[in-house]
């Protein structure tokens, strides 16, 4: 369904690129020639069904990206015929879509979902039960600025392939739960942005996650600004590079167990705790190996006045300048 607001209107019905694709095209119930767009001479909701070849089609890629007009769309058991292996960015900036029907949408040999839902602004709620993800390598943005989204069902969510989950929930500020349970990341390498800005998000349980391959985890927390408690007790990180940004703007968290964090191949950890304005308790005393200068700090001024830190003794000689006046200091060696 589309929606138009003036009373002669053209808008664009799908993709260009999938314009010699449209076998049929039914608009308010009348059959019309097929096209990419249409001119509307009243405004309103309109009806639109559309049929595709199959033949030749692997890719949804940008399928209805920019379809401002959108504001709901239901797949058909035909269009589950299509093959494809592509479908990054198929409803990308789709702000209007607030309803989308997923049930007959093929997805057992996608590869990439990147950015497939990206600024669909409207969107309250995703299914995504029926979703086979046994082959996806990507889903880099795939809920990017959903900050509508308060329900997503991602339990039969595979990701035993995926290797990039960057920025997955970024901008998700609506989102006040997200169950990972299920999430299995043992081939992911970059988890950077991941929940930045999900600033409803007050709990987490990413305990399952095998981060061993994982490279970056620069601004993964980035204002979350309501969750109070994390449990990183069981994050590898081993092969991490980057933890930049890695809690900025955590306003209400208070306190950060990193105790167990490996960081021999740590290259920059800049403004790990800017804004982190509530954290009175912090354990980095397996911190070591990481690279400083005045250009590299973990704290800003906003730190709390009053708070407890857990520092290596080699790794305090590095940082003394940069941590908190105030804060008692537990030192180890």
């Amino acid at each position: 369904d589309f929606i138009t607001n003036h009373k002669k209107e053209n808008i664009m019905l799908i993709n260009k690129t999938y314009a010699n694709n449209i076998v049929e095209l039914f608009i308010d119930g009348q059959n019309v020639t097929p096209s990419y767009n249409h001119t509307f001479l009243k405004k309103g909701e309109h009806n639109i069904l559309m049929s595709l070849k199959h033949t030749g089609l692997t890719s949804g890629k940008m399928m209805f990206s920019n379809l401002t007009h959108l504001i709901s769309i239901n797949f058909t058991s035909d269009f589950g015929k299509i093959n494809m292996k592509n479908m990054s960015g198929m409803f990308n900036n789709c702000f209007n879509l607030k309803s989308i029907e997923l049930s007959y949408l093929k997805t057992d040999d996608v590869k990439d979902f990147s950015f497939m839902f990206y600024k669909c602004t409207s969107l309250e709620s995703l299914n995504l039960s029926n979703f086979n993800t046994q082959k996806v390598l990507n889903i880099s943005y795939m809920f990017s600025n959903c900050k509508s989204l308060k329900e997503i069902s991602l339990k039969s969510f595979a990701t035993n392939n995926v290797k990039d989950m960057t920025g997955l929930f970024y901008g998700c500020s609506s989102l006040p739960i997200i169950d990972l349970s299920k999430f299995n990341t043992q081939n992911s390498v970059n988890m950077s942005y991941m929940f930045a800005g999900c600033s409803e998000l007050k709990s987490i349980n990413i305990s399952s996650f095998d981060t061993k391959k994982v490279k970056d985890l620069s601004y993964m927390f980035n204002n979350c600004s309501s969750l109070k408690a994390i449990d990183l007790s069981k994050m590898n990180t081993q092969n991490v590079s980057y933890m930049d940004g890695m809690f900025m703007g955590c306003s209400s968290l208070q306190s950060a167990d990193l105790s167990k964090f490996i960081t021999k191949n740590i290259k920059t950890a800049n403004k790990m705790f800017y804004g982190c304005i509530s954290l009175k308790n912090l354990d980095i005393s397996s911190f070591v190996n990481i690279p400083w200068n005045k250009k590299n700090k973990l704290f800003d001024e906003k730190i709390s006045k009053d708070g407890t830190i857990k520092i290596n003794k080699k790794f305090l000689h590095k940082t003394e300048n940069n941590i908190p006046k105030h804060w008692k200091k537990i030192v180890v060696k």
